[in-house]
């Protein structure tokens, strides 16, 4: 089977391509985002052999006659779903339940997904799904440029493993790089994990900048005091639990000094979860949200469900584990597009059902 590298401005524009050029029945090997847009790699599979007592005779007299015989598979053979049965969906009618069907494909919460649909109601069916993006895409809100442009005084949040750590490290980078390193600075206020410090000290070494390790509101307050000639001071938290006794003293601790807190969610959690870590930091200021670990999701919905259920701005969007190469800002289009895009790869992924032989 040979594979064919075709690139899109977006994932619609993309399948299009790939549908005009290997035709209908094209397999979606893979997907990714690129600078330029959507990149899918697709193959047209060769037709399966077919000795000529497997076809019935009604079928050879159709093909003697010049009408085209579909090809069928062979027993037992697994056919993944090509290209027709993946963008079919931009053809078919796609209001009320089969809408509601594709969102949640996509990974929308049942709040999120009732709200789209009604944002399009009586929308000619066969633009509704485009339309269902464009709202998606209106109502997800974006903020970070200002951040990389004018600083701050910033904490990251999130749980246990959500990569607080190395997103700070990687908006330290690219800040330093914009500005200075001599205008960024570090706090540790993690004094609950062990070696929280090192790894935060070993990403300062490499950006050029200072680690300030604080225990408590007062060594909090004198180091962003010290560290007021800098315009961006990124300060490292616990993971805790909403559950832990220590939990509400962080979080008293980050309200009396003040700072702009991004929450970070990771994209390969489960709505469910998401939700409870939302709802434990609400009472503080949260300026937007970090989704994290795109690399490692099958959809983006359960996150972007977590911006608009709670309207709280995307901020920024973390694709590995690289610093600082893997973080961008957010950009609503693009979220949309790549929420249908991992969409549309699940998909491609599922196991279809055994054909049954020609008898």
């Amino acid at each position: 089977m040979k594979t064919r590298r075709i690139e899109g401005t977006d994932i619609t524009a993309a399948l299009r391509e790939v549908r005009r050029t290997l035709g209908a029945d094209a397999v979606i090997m893979s997907t990714r985002e690129t600078p330029e847009g959507i990149e899918i790699i697709a193959a047209a599979p060769p037709p399966a052999p077919r000795r000529r007592d497997q076809v019935p005779a009604s079928a050879r007299a159709r093909a003697a006659a010049g009408t085209r015989v579909p090809a069928r598979a062979p027993a037992g053979r697994v056919v993944r779903p090509g290209l027709a049965a993946l963008v079919s969906h931009m053809a078919r009618p796609a209001t009320g339940p089969a809408l509601d069907a594709e969102l949640d494909a996509a990974g929308f919460t049942a709040d999120v997904r009732d709200g789209i649909v009604g944002a399009v109601a009586g929308t000619a069916p066969e633009r509704a799904l485009a339309a269902a993006g464009r709202a998606r895409a209106a109502q997800i809100q974006v903020e970070g440029a200002a951040l990389m442009h004018q600083g701050g005084r910033v904490a990251v949040l999130g749980g246990t493993g959500v990569g607080k750590t190395t997103t700070i490290a990687k908006l330290a980078a690219h800040f330093a790089r914009r500005h200075g390193a001599e205008q960024v600075a570090l706090v540790n206020a993690d004094q609950y994990r062990i070696g929280a410090s090192d790894q935060l000290r070993r990403f300062a070494r490499l950006i050029g900048v200072p680690v300030a390790d604080v225990r408590g509101a007062a060594e909090l307050a004198a180091a962003l005091k010290k560290l007021a000639g800098r315009k961006l001071v990124l300060v490292d938290t616990a993971g805790l639990g909403e559950s832990d006794v220590r939990f509400a003293e962080q979080a008293g601790l980050l309200r009396g000094a003040g700072l702009d807190c991004y929450l970070a969610l990771s994209l390969n959690t489960q709505a469910a979860v998401l939700a409870r870590g939302v709802r434990a930091y609400s009472d503080l200021r949260l300026r937007g949200l970090v989704l994290t670990k795109e690399d490692e999701a099958l959809s983006l919905g359960a996150g972007l469900s977590m911006a608009l259920r709670h309207r709280l701005p995307v901020s920024f969007v973390t694709t590995g584990p690289n610093v600082p190469a893997d973080i961008r800002l957010a950009k609503a289009g693009r979220l949309a597009e790549r929420a249908l895009a991992l969409a549309v790869q699940a998909r491609a992924a599922a196991p279809a059902a055994p054909v049954e032989s020609v008898r």
